[in-house]
């Protein structure tokens, strides 16, 4: 669930991750809360996204893993956004990884939050794409939040494999923050 506003932002949930050793069977990963505002101080963290996990060698279908909650707004600095959920699957079928979510706004004198990283996406035998990193949070006053770095597509020996995520936009600030690196390959 999301966090709570007040003085200080509360963190979000982090999402469930979800496992099949079905043929036929989709996974639902949970996706991370937002993080609350903060009035009086920072915007809360928000969670991770699940994973998913696909445990048949003949499924056909994808596994996507979740995306991760956006940070929350705060007075004194942006929460960072939570990382994007990884997705494996051992059958024929594709994994795709999360999106990282987006840091939260500085609307007085701190820096926007960073943005979550990707999530990594890891196949058997189809293809895997790397989630993309979240954005990083505009400031008023202070700086940007940095971009989060894609995530990395791979395959069960570990080796790099199909399209890494593109990396988050830096959020606007003095100075802005950097963007985010791209995943591998």
């Amino acid at each position: 669930g999301a966090g709570g506003d007040g003085a200080i932002g509360g963190n979000g949930g982090v999402g469930g991750s979800a496992t099949t050793t079905g043929q036929t069977t989709h996974v639902t990963a949970g996706i991370g809360g937002q993080g609350g505002t903060g009035t009086a101080g920072n915007g809360g963290n928000g969670g991770d996204g699940g994973w998913a996990r696909i445990a048949n060698s003949f499924s056909t279908i994808d596994a996507v893993g979740a995306d991760g909650g956006a940070g929350g707004t705060g007075t004194t600095g942006g929460g960072n956004g939570g990382a994007g959920g990884g997705a494996s699957t051992l059958g024929l079928g594709n994994a795709i990884g999360g999106n990282g979510g987006a840091g939260g706004v500085a609307t007085g004198t701190g820096s926007g939050g960073n943005g979550g990283k990707g999530g990594e996406g890891r196949i058997a035998t189809g293809t895997a794409f790397g989630g993309n990193g979240g954005d990083g949070g505009d400031a008023t006053t202070g700086a940007g939040g940095n971009g989060g770095d894609g995530g990395d597509g791979r395959n069960y020996s570990d080796e790099p494999s199909g399209f890494g995520g593109k990396g988050g936009s830096g959020g606007a600030g003095t100075p802005p923050g950097s963007p985010g690196a791209k995943g591998t390959p």
